[in-house]
């Protein structure tokens, strides 16, 4: 199964996570806390102006309560994404194709800090959460699911 693939590393990771922990602008957006990102501070990473060129986006931090979890589910409008894991002490990220079996596989994302995840919003993932908040930087491309696709970027990087 193909649902997610490291595609960079990311050059300004503790300047997103000081803004967001400096930040009082948190807004809910689909039952995440979120805090909308300038795309003037994406762009300081060399990476994030050459996706805008390639498919423009908008970027939200997403902070996630300790002790909590996002259950499985497929984006109701995104396609793809990407995501960089910008601080947790301790999270997972699970993948899996059929959930409606009792038992089935599953694939984990195993995030490193500062990464950058090409992720399959389509397949059904799920996010669990411990002890501390947890930080994460996530795409969203102008072009819904109906129009790009995780493969869609995938064949570019």
């Amino acid at each position: 199964m193909s649902c997610f693939k490291k595609i960079d590393d990311c050059s300004n990771t503790q300047e997103l996570l000081d803004f967001a922990k400096n930040s009082s602008d948190w807004k809910n957006y689909f039952n995440f806390n979120t805090l909308e990102v300038p795309t003037s501070l994406l762009k300081r990473d060399c990476f994030y102006e050459k996706l805008f060129d390639i498919e423009p986006f908008q970027a939200g931090i997403l902070k996630m309560a300790p002790d909590s979890c996002y259950t499985w589910h497929q984006d109701s409008e995104r396609g793809v994404t990407v995501n960089t894991l910008l601080d947790h002490e301790q999270s997972f990220c699970f993948f899996a194709q059929d959930i409606e079996q009792i038992n089935f596989p599953t694939v984990r994302l195993d995030y490193q800090i500062g990464a950058k995840y090409l992720f399959d919003t389509q397949t059904y993932h799920m996010v669990t959460n411990m002890s501390s908040p947890r930080y994460l930087l996530s795409i969203e491309f102008y072009k819904d699911k109906n129009y790009l696709n995780y493969n869609d970027l995938a064949a570019i990087f």
